[in-house]
């Protein structure tokens, strides 16, 4: 047979758009030449360090690996009964690759990033990375604090790795993975992002034959990946009910405060989502979208997510939305045709950033001791709905959740009416703080006396006249009443017929006297709903402009 010679070389004819080759592979049979591409990337110049007789540092390490890929194809060589392009092609590519740990996550971020995944990419390279930091036992892998060359230079170092069979990957060597990292300070729930891609690319190895089940570390007995510890996410209404009154000349808090009330009332949807919906997504009822963490998945799991279009959904869309009302632009300024998807993805994460800084802002403010987040807003929107005595298959539609199995279920049972049905749970708290924020803002006088009452203190001579009868537990409010604050101690419910305002004395057919506390909790806690949709507020003198 004649003589097959190989070869690391430098392509210098297609340079990179940073200006270095790309490393590759010649392969010289019957004077034929086909270039294999290896994963580095070099400058001619440190190419050319890599071959020196005493290369230095990460040039040594780079030799090194340079070599390992020649030797492995010389022993291919050496196996074949008769060369061939094609029948070496196919073992070069094929074998230590298939069950080697990083060459199949480099093998699935490939996959992501030409399907455009981007923020499931990251999530990969991240544990890579983590990996080869903890097989070459450098620091934990961190971008953070660097400038855009030492990025480079970080990332460069990681082109060098050993290799990392999975059948090497056992409970003892996850345990050591587990252990170190802690050391550096990072948290059970980072561990176990970190650890969910490996775990996944176990699944795949495994289902393709390519390594035996007897060598699959996780599960019962054998190696459980952590989780974070199960901390309240949840907010109490009251607290809820607090930042849906909030109220600020800060259009940063405001479009915070919106954007956490419209993942609370949209079926827990996020940022991303948000971000993407489109006119032709809203009609006059409903929202409808498909989840973008879904939208890759088979069309049997792809469900749409059906919003119930409320009051307060109508007024924070009409407050933020943007200008191109065409049925493919999008509903809020966010996102801009033609982004790229890494572009948008930055720009999600950004506006994500944004909002859970504003409104932690306003929480603290607002005296709330719980961290609050968009994803906390999810949270409660289950939470409140589960104590109002929703079944669960019911949440879990509205959040997009469940199998197929447990979709076919209940999702049928689940009509328009129903939805706006189960919507309303969502905001009954808002009828015990006695007002919205839609009413705060176009009644500033009913705002203001909601918050008097709160805090048990009266101007003098607020009139209150009901406009529509109110049943309460002592008795009820008749329409016509007149309630007047006239000191801060007490108030007087008077006949409208035989009251003059604001001279007289209150003297004639005034009903007993009742304690200010007592309205207060009666306007506030109880069946009394609004302010404005039982009383009409005037102020009798100048106390409140």
């Amino acid at each position: 047979m004649s003589k097959v010679t190989t070869e690391i070389v430098l392509n210098k004819r297609i340079p990179m758009k940073d200006g270095t080759f790309r490393v590759k592979l010649r392969v010289t049979y019957l004077r034929k030449q086909i270039y294999y591409p290896t994963k580095f990337t070099l400058s001619e110049s440190d190419f050319e360090r890599t071959r020196s007789i005493k290369p230095r540092a990460e040039f040594k390490d780079l030799a090194l690996s340079f070599n390992k890929i020649e030797t492995k194809a010389k022993e291919i060589i050496d196996r074949l009964p008769a060369f061939t392009f094609e029948a070496f092609e196919k073992r070069f590519s094929d074998t230590s690759d298939r069950t080697d740990v990083f060459s199949a996550f480099d093998k699935q971020i490939q996959k992501l990033e030409e399907e455009e995944r981007v923020g499931t990419r990251e999530s990969y390279e991240s544990a890579r990375n983590s990996l080869i930091s903890f097989v070459k036992r450098m620091p934990p892998f961190s971008t953070k604090g660097l400038t855009k060359d030492q990025i480079a230079a970080r990332k460069k170092e990681f082109e060098v790795r050993p290799p990392l069979p999975f059948i090497n990957v056992t409970v003892e060597f996850l345990k050591s993975y587990e252990k170190w990292m802690k050391k550096h300070g990072r948290s059970r729930t980072t561990i176990g992002i970190y650890l969910r891609p490996l775990r996944a690319l176990f699944n795949v190895t495994i289902e393709a034959g390519d390594l035996s089940k007897e060598f699959y570390p996780f599960g019962k007995r054998k190696y459980k990946i952590p989780s974070g510890s199960n901390v309240k996410k949840a907010l109490e209404e009251e607290d809820i009910a607090l930042l849906f009154n909030y109220h600020s000349e800060n259009e940063n808090e405001l479009w915070a405060r919106d954007m956490w009330i419209l993942t609370y009332l949209a079926n827990g949807i996020n940022m991303k989502d948000i971000a993407h919906l489109k006119n032709e997504d809203l009609d006059k009822e409903h929202i409808t979208f498909i989840r973008a963490k879904t939208e890759l998945t088979t069309i049997e799991n792809q469900r749409p997510i059906i919003v119930t279009i409320t009051p307060l959904i109508t007024e924070i869309i009409k407050r933020w939305r943007s200008a191109d009302y065409s049925p493919r632009a999008f509903v809020f300024p966010i996102l801009n045709r033609g982004m790229t998807p890494k572009e948008e993805h930055s720009k999600v994460r950004d506006t994500v950033k944004k909002v859970n800084k504003y409104i932690r802002q306003i929480a603290q403010k607002q005296g709330i001791e719980d961290d609050v987040t968009t994803y906390v807003a999810r949270h409660s929107m289950a939470t409140v709905l589960n104590d109002a005595g929703v079944p669960t298959s019911f949440i879990s539609d509205l959040l997009g959740h469940g199998t197929e199995k447990t979709t076919k279920s209940y999702i049928d049972g689940i009509k328009s009416g129903k939805r706006a049905e189960l919507t309303i749970h969502l905001t009954t708290f808002l009828e015990k703080e006695a007002q919205t924020q839609i009413i705060e803002k176009e009644d500033p006088l009913a705002s203001t006396l909601k918050v008097l009452l709160k805090q048990k203190v009266a101007p003098p001579k607020i009139k209150l006249t009901c406009i529509k009868t109110l049943e309460y537990a002592g008795g009820e409010f008749l329409k016509g009443n007149v309630i007047v604050f006239q000191n801060n101690k007490h108030l007087v419910i008077t006949d409208p017929q035989n009251i003059v305002f604001p001279d007289s004395e209150f003297t004639s057919n005034y009903g007993s006297f009742i304690y200010l506390n007592q309205i207060a909790e009666l306007l506030l806690a109880g069946t009394t709903g609004q302010i404005k949709e039982h009383f009409k507020v005037e102020l009798i003198n100048d106390v409140i402009k």
